[in-house]
């Protein structure tokens, strides 16, 4: 029998529910690795990240019914990345979009973190710079929570078009 971490683990569907619910109580630690399961990376790579806590956090997961190993015989689904912005979109520069992106889910890793894409999603997928400033918009509002209207402006306008 394969120890736990030469397994490759995925979400079940109580697992796909406590993301959306989060009514299971999970703890900072415990929820970011469940948000890092993805069916594809081993779980010594996830334990790795989390430190020594990471494979008792492992087996608590799998032990709650939150995640599964994967079947070496069943091939993983996994949903297609979103697509790129289109290049072709007036005055969108894919690097500086890129750039931008990566800085705006920087900035919301300390607060937010691995929850830090998802609140970013509408600007990480913009096509034109209405669209990114909208998505910026978007997170400046959710930012403001934690640091107050005008610091988190501060904080956001630099990376608007």
């Amino acid at each position: 029998m394969p120890r736990s971490c030469d397994l490759t683990y995925r979400k079940t569907a109580a697992g796909q529910a406590e993301l959306a619910l989060r009514q299971a109580g999970l703890g900072p630690r415990e929820r970011a690795l469940l948000v890092m399961v993805n069916g594809q990376e081993p779980a010594q790579r996830l334990v790795e990240r989390l430190g020594e806590a990471g494979l008792d956090t492992l087996a608590m997961l799998r032990q709650r019914g939150l995640i599964e190993p994967v079947a070496a015989d069943r091939p993983v689904r996994v949903a297609p990345p979103p697509p790129p912005p289109s290049p072709s979109a007036p005055g969108l520069d894919p690097q500086r979009h890129r750039q931008a992106c990566q800085a705006l889910v920087a900035l919301l890793l300390p607060y937010f973190g691995p929850d830090a894409p998802r609140i970013a999603e509408q600007a990480l997928r913009a096509r034109s710079p209405q669209e990114f400033n909208r998505g910026v918009t978007a997170v400046d509002e959710r930012l403001a929570i934690h640091l107050g209207r005008r610091r988190a402006a501060e904080a956001t306008d630099p990376l608007r078009w």
